[in-house]
């Protein structure tokens, strides 16, 4: 079933209650983010954020904030993307709640590696990576090891080792797990690592895949 079926099932399912409604909106921006489709995703974070509001929900608002920064770091505008991220994870401590503790760190962490604040990014990757194996979900796990991955490599170029390991697993678990945009993204990162790197190997891999993954969502 395309994203685009799995979205409209949402809203032609759903029961016209504002935490369902908050809900499909959010299940959508998912659907767009993995498309690459930004300005949608952000109109239904929007959607979803002002639904919580005027529930008073904060846990709604917080997973439209964590979501809707993502999408700001994804777009271009890492800037607004943090500030959510930060939004976010202030609302998850005043609910203190856990819930998707994976993903926004694992969010954050690719935020700030956008800013250069690489120091502050493996610490992050390393606790989402322990958060998502403590609860069983290897998705957040598969985007921490890539951007641990970009991290290392741009912190010691000279010593690309620990940063090709993790940027295999994170391919690695995208394939078991089926993940084909997030695995897309991680074999176009990888070909511009083995770029830097002068390395020209397994070239049918690293770039000749990427089109295939996304053929199902494009």
């Amino acid at each position: 079933m395309s994203g685009v079926s799995v979205s409209w099932l949402c809203f032609t399912t759903v029961w016209r209650t504002p935490i369902a409604e908050a809900a499909a909106y959010f299940y959508r921006v998912l659907i767009h983010e993995q498309r690459g489709a930004w300005a949608q995703a952000l109109t239904d974070c929007e959607e979803a954020r002002r639904i919580g509001e005027r529930m008073g929900d904060l846990f709604r608002m917080y997973l439209a904030k964590t979501t809707q920064g993502r999408v700001y770091t994804l777009s271009g505008d890492p800037a607004r993307g943090r500030v959510l991220l930060e939004e976010g994870a202030a609302l998850a401590e005043q609910l203190g709640t856990n819930f998707w503790l994976a993903w926004r760190t694992c969010y954050l962490a690719a935020c700030l590696l956008t800013f250069g604040e690489l120091e502050a990014v493996p610490p992050l990757c390393y606790e989402a990576i322990r958060v998502a194996e403590a609860a069983g979900d290897q998705s957040p796990k598969t985007l921490a090891q890539r951007t641990l991955a970009e991290a290392l490599l741009a912190l010691d170029a000279a010593a690309p080792e620990s940063a090709e390991s993790a940027m295999l697993e994170a391919i690695r678990l995208q394939q078991a797990i089926g993940a084909k945009p997030e695995l897309s993204r991680s074999y176009v990162s990888y070909a511009r690592m083995l770029q830097a790197q002068g390395r020209a190997r397994r070239p049918e891999r690293t770039l000749a895949r990427p089109s295939t993954c996304f053929g199902r969502w494009g």
